[in-house]
Parts: C-alpha cells; structure tokens; sequence
C-alpha cells in the first residue's frame, strides 16, 4: 500500500528525502569539547557527522575499526543535539541479537556520565542473556505505557519484539532514529518490522563482508538471493549516504594487508601499537 508509511518506499528503493536541516556545525564544535574522550579517528568522526546531515546514514565496519564504539558516541551526539534545542527525542536501537543490543545500551548507560550528557532513559524489551550483569542503569520494559508519553528514552528491541510492544496500538511512529547494529545480517522484512515505527530516519551499521543473514531454503537456483538490508541500501543510495571505516585496531599490518587486498578494496589499515607483532 503506498498509503501505509509512504517515506519507506522510497528510503528502500534509494530514494529517500533529502534532510532539511544541516547540523554538521553543531556537531563538530560539539565533538571538540569530547574529543579527548570519544577518542574518533578521521573516518569515525565523518561518520559521526552523518545523521546530522542525512536521514539515512549507512555504515561499513570491517572487523576491529570500532563500529560499536562510533555507534555509542553517534547515540550520545544525538542524545546532546535535542537537549541543545530543548526537545525531546526517542531513538530505537535494534539488531538480530539481544547480546549486541545489551551491549550496546551499557556502553551508552556509561557514555553519558563521561561525556557530560544529561542522560536519557535507557529501556530494553524482550529477553536479557544475562540477568546476573546487567546494567542497574537501563530498565526492563514490560509494555508499551513509557512510550506513549513525551519522555525522551532509547530502546532496545529486536524487531520481533517491538512489532510485539506496539503492533496493537495501530503502529505508531514513535522513534525518531531508528538504528541498527549487525545490519548486515538483517534482511528487508525483518528490518521493516522496526522501521515502520520510524519517522523515516536511520542508521545501519553493519559489514557486508562478514556474516550475511542466515536463510532456510535453497535459492541456487533462483534469479535473485535475498540480499540484507545494509546490501540493499549500499547499492541503491548515493554515496554520500555511504562511510566505510577504514582503521582495524585488532589486525596487524600483514593480516591487514591481505584481508583489505580480499575484501576491502585496499581501503584497510592497521594502527594496532605493535603492527608488526607476530604470533609465535
């Protein structure tokens, strides 16, 4: 129905609207008051700039460069923006595990206090994988009442469990950001089950090089493979939708060398201290 939620068509065929606003100044004078603690390196921080001039942002992290660690302080810049214009803000953070959610809600239950942020609250839906380490600071939603008010928040969500949380109060448009870890792994369907609570703004974070969605089903011989969100993304938005992290912290330069030749276009390198170690 191209009635129902009309900015999906287009955001999936590449064809979303332009943002009409331009923060990119905001955040880099921001940034520079955190920069000695967020710690981003030239490419993170470019990526950081993304949501402030687009509504969609897609994020390559090839192993080791700090997908996570970006996508906590890009939370955090978002979190401080709002608070800058007095406004309240509800951000979805979603991904196809709990463990990588879980995660990242602790980092940003920690984030605030170091980057002097007025913290927001921070709720989880569904199911913890360990109840016995998790954050006092993020709180366990059992229905949909803490996001029918006013109140800013993040949540934390499988798309299965928030179509669960708000498909009977006729799916409303609650999250301004909608955001995702592990996108490269989340296929389209799956995907729209979080964005149609969206107000048409998002981040996809993933790497289309490692783990691609697990399917049921021979597709060998069919026209076309079922591609993951971030892939359908990529290839259909412009580039100035498009970042790809470019330093690993976990590979030394010989590693490096040959997955950034197999697999990222060259485009990969290392700054790990002793790149020249060796395993012995």
């Amino acid at each position: 129905n191209p009635n129902y939620r009309p900015e999906l068509i287009p955001m999936i065929l590449g064809h979303a609207r332009q943002s009409t606003s331009n923060e990119t100044n905001w955040v880099k004078q921001w940034y520079q008051s955190k920069a000695h603690i967020a710690g981003l390196n030239f490419q993170q921080k470019n990526a950081i700039m993304l949501p402030f001039r687009e509504k969609i942002g897609l994020i390559e992290g090839p192993p080791g460069t700090g997908k996570t660690h970006l996508l906590v302080w890009t939370l955090i810049a978002l979190v401080a923006h709002a608070h800058s214009c007095n406004r309240s803000i509800k951000i979805l953070v979603t991904a196809q595990t709990h463990r990588a959610i879980d995660q990242i809600l602790t980092k940003v239950n920690n984030a605030f206090s170091l980057a002097k942020v007025s913290p927001i609250s921070l709720w989880k839906y569904g199911r913890c994988d360990d109840y016995q380490h998790f954050d006092p600071g993020i709180s366990l939603m059992k229905d949909a009442a803490p996001l029918i008010d006013d109140s800013p928040l993040i949540l934390g969500a499988t798309g299965f469990g928030v179509h669960q949380l708000l498909k009977h109060k006729n799916y409303p448009q609650l999250f301004d950001w909608v955001i995702f870890d592990e996108s490269s792994q989340v296929l389209v369907p799956t995907a729209l089950l979080s964005l149609i609570f969206g107000k048409g703004n998002a981040l996809f974070y993933g790497d289309t090089q490692q783990l691609s969605p697990v399917l049921m089903g021979n597709y060998l011989n069919t026209p076309l493979t079922p591609r993951s969100i971030l892939q359908e993304l990529i290839l259909r938005h412009s580039a100035q939708n498009s970042l790809r992290l470019n330093e690993t912290y976990r590979m030394n330069t010989d590693i490096c060398r040959f997955v950034s030749k197999q697999w990222y276009d060259n485009e990969l390198v290392s700054v790990v201290a002793k790149n020249k170690q060796r395993l012995t």
